[in-house]
């Protein structure tokens, strides 16, 4: 994410990444020998955050307004397959370089996906309906943030000048240190609502973490045959595990709505927090061991003249089932002369939906910077629901 370039292409760059970018994306690569024997990242940022329901244009039109009934039917139509996912991620690269087939890198990554039920918008909008029985996990999801630091190495195992050109293949083994991780792994909620009360009562569970250490390796592999077409296959996250031993608790929080709650809101002293009866418990966790999601991505590339296209699968495994995923992305690039080059992508991920990408890349002697957008959903603000950005500067000597 933090590698514009890769960002620009909506991911399908596994196949294309080279020298100190390699890391990110395919070990194997820096089986290659590019252009150039020594590259740096001196810095990239990215990020983004989507969700699979509600559009910028909804916020607009109903935030802060009376919702009327076509309105309130609107919203929960949004809402596919009764819950709403919200993704958040983010990355810092704060350095990487790479020398001949060997690369060394240090970057700050953060997470961060969920899910909402769509009965906590059907209470919050219909909760005035009479004797209907509620019964649902309200929110689930997990966050976390790390530092990565690092060594790759790229091996070619075949090079000729038939119809199989090259064959490699690469490892990256990294050193996790821990910053953050917070859990919603329980929660539940039943309420039975009325006309003028409701009887509701439920609870949440939720483990946090400041602080731990761990490892990562990561796999890969690369063939390209004649007529510049590329193939590649890997595993980000292979065998990980992180300890988390510093900072450990859990949240156990339980709530109650008094009945007749109506009548107590309106009158001259009513308070919404006095309607609820509420206990919490922090309690200390023993240390535990996180094992990180893995990634599979298999891609090709075909580069002619002044054009490449790449098509990419990736496969995001998570414990939790409702955490995986499954992405395909297609990008392209363009350059029609030795200082510019001109990306754009599309992908398709099966929790969030379709992400369009564009992006620009300058090169000016040994130095580039490159830069890159996606929207989530569409290009006008009746269907985004998602944004992110990228940059990174970087040079090839």
């Amino acid at each position: 994410m933090s590698i514009a370039r890769g960002f620009a292409l909506s991911g399908a760059y596994s196949n294309m990444a080279m020298g100190a970018d390699a890391p990110f994306y395919n070990p194997a690569n820096l089986s290659y020998n590019p252009y150039y024997d020594f590259s740096i990242n001196l810095i990239g940022i990215g990020f983004e955050t989507a969700n699979n329901a509600f559009n910028l244009n909804q916020y607009k039109r109903y935030n802060g307004n009376y919702l009327d009934e076509a309105s309130k039917q609107d919203l929960l139509t949004s809402i596919p397959d009764g819950r709403l996912f919200v993704i958040s991620a983010g990355e810092a690269q704060l350095f990487s370089a790479h020398y001949k087939s060997y690369a060394f890198s240090i970057s700050m990554i953060g997470d961060g996906r969920g899910n909402v039920a769509r009965e906590v918008f059907e209470l919050a909008l219909w909760g005035n309906e009479l004797d209907r029985l509620y019964r649902f996990s309200p929110m689930l999801g997990q966050s976390s943030m790390a530092v990565k630091v690092g060594f790759s190495g790229g091996q070619t195992l075949l090079r000729s000048k038939k119809w199989i050109r090259h064959l490699g293949l690469g490892f990256g083994l990294y050193y996790l240190r821990g910053m953050a991780f917070f859990d919603i792994n329980q929660s539940q909620v039943y309420s039975l609502t009325r006309f003028s009360n409701a009887d509701a009562f439920g609870h949440l569970i939720s483990d946090s973490a400041e602080g731990g250490n761990g490892m990562t390796f990561n796999i890969g592999s690369t063939l390209e045959f004649t007529d510049c077409w590329r193939v590649g296959i890997g595993v980000q996250d292979v065998f990980s595990f992180l300890h988390w031993n510093h900072g450990l608790e859990q949240l156990q929080a339980n709530f109650k709505l008094y009945d007749g709650f109506a009548d107590n809101l309106l009158t001259e002293q009513g308070d919404f927090d006095s309607l609820l009866v509420t206990s919490d418990t922090t309690l200390a966790l023993s240390s535990f061991t996180q094992v990180l999601p893995r990634r599979l991505f298999i891609g090709v590339v075909h580069a002619h003249k002044w054009i490449s296209i790449a098509l990419e699968f990736n496969y995001h495994y998570h414990r939790l089932e409702y955490l995986r995923s499954n992405r395909v992305a297609m990008g392209f690039e363009f350059h029609p002369s030795q200082m510019i080059k001109i990306r754009s992508g599309i992908n398709y991920d099966d929790r969030i939906g379709v992400s369009l990408s564009a992006g620009l890349g300058i090169i000016w002697g040994a130095f580039r910077w490159d830069w890159g957008i996606r929207l989530n959903n569409g290009m006008t603000t009746p269907h985004i629901r998602g944004i992110g950005a990228a940059t990174s500067f970087s040079l090839h000597y």
